[in-house]
C-alpha cells in the first residue's frame, strides 16, 4: 500500500522543520537573551534612587555595575549586559519596580510567566470580541501565535510585545461589550510603547458613532492622566518632562541605533542616503494613514464591527511606522485571525496556505541582514490577504445597541 502525501502537508512539514533549524540557530549564534529585560529592570532601579536613565551617562555604569560583574546574569545571557538606552514611558519603571530585588534567573522566568500568560490571554480575549470563533478555530489561532518567530523573539529579548498584546486584547474586548470609555482607558497603557499601537487607537475611534468616539477619547485622556499622575507620585515630574525630550531626540538617532527596522518607513530610513531617508520613511508612513483613514471609511460603509475596524488597522501601521522590532509584530495577530476565517468562510483556495505562509516568511526575521529583510514579505502579504478579504468580503452586521451584553458578531451573509 503506497503512502500518499499532499502537497500541502509537505508545505506544513517543511515550514515545521525551518522554523525549528532556524530557531535552534538563533539560539545557538545569538547573545541577546534578556539585555531588553534587563535594560528596563536598570531604568527602574534609576528612578527608584532618583536618577534619570534617559541620560546614558547615568544608565550606561548603573547597567555595567548591576550586571556586568554578575555571574547570575552571565550564567543565564552567556555574556555581560551591553550597554542599551532607555527610551520608555516611566509607568513601565514603576510597573517592573518588584524584580529589582529578585535574582537574575527568577526575574526573567517571572518575566516570561507574566508575558505568556498576557499572550494567551490577550489572543484569546481577541478571538471573542472579532466574533464566533469556536473552539478549535481558536486554538488553531493560538498554536499559530505560540509557534511564530515574533514571540519567540519577544520572549528571548524580554520585550514588550505580547505583554501590549494583552493590553489590546482587554481594549478590543471592553469596547466589544459597549465599554468605550473603559477600554479607552485601557488602551492608554500602550503609552509605554506610544509608537507601536498609539496611532491606530486615535484614528480607530472614527469608525464609532459620535457619542461612543468621545466615550473612547475620553478614556483614553482619562487613562493617560491618571498613569502621569502615578509617575508624579511614584518618581516625579522631571521623569515625563524627560521622557517627552528623549522621544523628540530619538527621531534624529533611532536609524543609527538600530541596525535593522523591518517596516518599509524603516527599512527606507536605513537604507536611502540622507537627506532622503527621513523624507521617503515620512512619506511612506503618510501613505500609511492614507490607507488607515480608507480602512476606517470602508468599514463604517460595511458596518464592520469597531474591534474588527482597530485590528485591522494595526498591521497597516506596523508596515508603515518608522520605527519598530521584529516581535512587534504579534500585535497582527488579532487582524491575521480575522482574515483567515473569512477567509476560510468564503473558501478561498489560499485560505489555508495564509498562516503557514506567514510563519515560513517570518523565520526570515531570525537571520542576519541582507537575508532579514526578506522579513517583510510576512507583513506585505498579510496586508494583501486583508485587502483582498475586505474588498470582497459580504456586509458585516453589527450589535444594534452598543451597550447590550451580546456580543457584536460578524455574519457572513449568502450572495
Amino acid at each position: 500500500m503506497s503512502l500518499k502525501i499532499s502537497p500541502g502537508a509537505l508545505f506544513r512539514l517543511a515550514t515545521l522543520i525551518i522554523i525549528a533549524l532556524s530557531t535552534f540557530r538563533f539560539v545557538t549564534v545569538n547573545t541577546g537573551r534578556a539585555i531588553d529585560l534587563f535594560c528596563f529592570v536598570s531604568a527602574s532601579y534609576a528612578f527608584s534612587h532618583q536618577q534619570n536613565p534617559y541620560d546614558t551617562g547615568v544608565l550606561f555604569p548603573l547597567q555595567h555595575r548591576l550586571y556586568d560583574g554578575s555571574h547570575a546574569f552571565v550564567a543565564l545571557t552567556g555574556h555581560p549586559l551591553p550597554a542599551q538606552p532607555f527610551y520608555n514611558y516611566p509607568l513601565l519603571a514603576v510597573a517592573l519596580r518588584p524584580l529589582i530585588g529578585l535574582q537574575v534567573a527568577q526575574a526573567y522566568a517571572l518575566y516570561t510567566l507574566v508575558a505568556i500568560v498576557a499572550c494567551a490571554g490577550g489572543a484569546l480575549l481577541c478571538l471573542k470580541a472579532l466574533g464566533p470563533t469556536g473552539k478549535r478555530a481558536s486554538l488553531a489561532g493560538l498554536s499559530f501565535l505560540v509557534a511564530s518567530t515574533p514571540l519567540f523573539i519577544c520572549l528571548w529579548y524580554g520585550q514588550l510585545s505580547s505583554l501590549l498584546l494583552g493590553v489590546l486584547g482587554l481594549a478590543l474586548y471592553a469596547s466589544s461589550r459597549g465599554r468605550h470609555g473603559l477600554a479607552g482607558g485601557i488602551a492608554a497603557l500602550t503609552l509605554v510603547k506610544p509608537h507601536l499601537l498609539l496611532v491606530p487607537l486615535l484614528l480607530a475611534p472614527l469608525g464609532l458613532g459620535r457619542r461612543d468616539a468621545w466615550r473612547w477619547y475620553a478614556g483614553m485622556c482619562a487613562g493617560g492622566a491618571l498613569s502621569a499622575l502615578i509617575i508624579c507620585l511614584t518618581i516625579g515630574a522631571w521623569s515625563l518632562t524627560a521622557w517627552v525630550g528623549t522621544l523628540f531626540s530619538f527621531w534624529q538617532v533611532m536609524h543609527v541605533a538600530q541596525t535593522y527596522i523591518p517596516s518599509l518607513a524603516g527599512t527606507v530610513l536605513l537604507l536611502a542616503p540622507p537627506p532622503w531617508d527621513h523624507r521617503l520613511s515620512l512619506a511612506l508612513t503618510g501613505a500609511g494613514l492614507l490607507l488607515m483613514g480608507m480602512i476606517v471609511h470602508q468599514g463604517r460603509r460595511r458596518a464592520l464591527s469597531y474591534p474588527v475596524i482597530l485590528a485591522l488597522l494595526v498591521p497597516v501601521w506596523l508596515l508603515c511606522t518608522p520605527y519598530l522590532h521584529a516581535n512587534d509584530y504579534i500585535l497582527a495577530f488579532p487582524a491575521l485571525t480575522w482574515v483567515s476565517l473569512q477567509a476560510r468562510a468564503r473558501a478561498y483556495r489560499w485560505a489555508p496556505a495564509l498562516p503557514w505562509a506567514l510563519l515560513l516568511c517570518s523565520t526570515t526575521f531570525l537571520t542576519t541582514l541582507p537575508g532579514a529583510l526578506l522579513g517583510l514579505l510576512a507583513p506585505l502579504l498579510a496586508c494583501a490577504a486583508l485587502y483582498c478579504t475586505v474588498r470582497h468580503a459580504p456586509l458585516m452586521t453589527r450589535s444594534p445597541r452598543p451597550d447590550s451584553a451580546a456580543l457584536p458578531r460578524l455574519i457572513v451573509q449568502d450572495t
